[in-house]
């Protein structure tokens, strides 16, 4: 841990508090990145940093000017699978989810893809409560297939999300 800190912050990339929020793979391998106004692909992040307190989350370390847009930003993962948030203290020193892959607020609270288990993967079966309850579940009563079913973070006890 001591060889990563001092590396992160020997090379210039972070200062030495947001440095400390984030580690590197080491392993070699570049994220493929673009910009997030034009979603025109960048050069690839050849060292990319991943925050600490949302394991998994790539971090926006460097603002690049985009060839496509000419605008300077924070050029992000350009596989929608992967999580990103930005290099601000307040961001890293949060433990709270920072997905981008949906719109909305509520899927902020949603797992990707990637995140599900075996379990969540499998498709779900829906059925129309108020038929169900009324003991009228049969071929006339709303039933339906998800096979992309959509769950909430949480290691507990996630929950369906009907899209």
């Amino acid at each position: 841990m001591e060889i990563q800190k001092s590396t992160l912050e020997g090379d210039g990339r972070l200062k030495i508090q947001e440095a400390a929020l984030c580690h590197s793979r080491f392993d070699g391998r570049p994220v493929r990145i673009s910009c997030p106004q034009c979603k025109k692909e960048g050069k690839p992040s050849q060292s990319p940093l991943y925050s600490i307190n949302k394991p998994g989350h790539f971090v926006t370390y460097r603002r690049s000017t985009c060839k496509g847009c000419g605008g300077r930003y924070g050029f992000t993962p350009l596989d929608p699978d992967i999580p990103w948030c930005g290099s601000s203290p307040a961001t890293l020193q949060s433990t709270a989810t920072a997905n981008h892959f949906g719109e909305g607020p509520i899927h902020r609270v949603l797992k990707t893809p990637t995140m599900l288990t075996p379990q969540e993967k499998r498709p779900v079966e829906l059925v129309c409560l108020q038929c169900h309850d009324e003991g009228e579940a049969d071929e006339r009563a709303y039933t339906d297939i998800d096979e992309n079913p959509r769950w909430t973070l949480g290691n507990n006890r996630p929950l369906y999300f009907e899209c």
